[in-house]
């Protein structure tokens, strides 16, 4: 989505027209930023539906042009405690500590 600039004021002599666009372009500003989700607000990576075994590391090709400083698990099934390996610019490594599988959703970014 494309925001628009918001309305100049030309002067005092128009404040009411001046008013009234101000308005219709916070309403329109409004509605563009309800619309937005977790993952529009960062360049992110989001994997779905990763299964990690119990002690196992896996790992994640990364498609983004940078080394992400966090994550976000948003969804997980199975008893498993999932830890941060080692993360570079190549590849995101995921370890399961836990005593059962896991199947994860995560989100990366910066």
């Amino acid at each position: 989505m494309i925001i628009r600039v918001p309305p100049k004021f030309a002067g005092g002599t128009n404040i009411a027209n001046y008013l009234v666009d101000l308005f219709v372009w916070m309403k329109d500003l409004n509605t563009g930023l309800m619309k937005l989700n977790f993952s529009d607000n960062f360049q992110a990576y989001h994997t779905e539906s990763l299964d990690i075994a119990s002690g196992a590391t896996i790992q994640i090709t990364n498609p983004l042009p940078f080394v992400p400083q966090s994550r976000l698990i948003v969804k997980q099934v199975g008893n498993g405690l999932v830890t941060d390996g080692a993360w570079d610019r190549q590849v995101l490594e995921m370890i399961n500590n836990g005593p059962d599988p896991v199947t994860v959703s995560i989100i990366f970014f910066r």
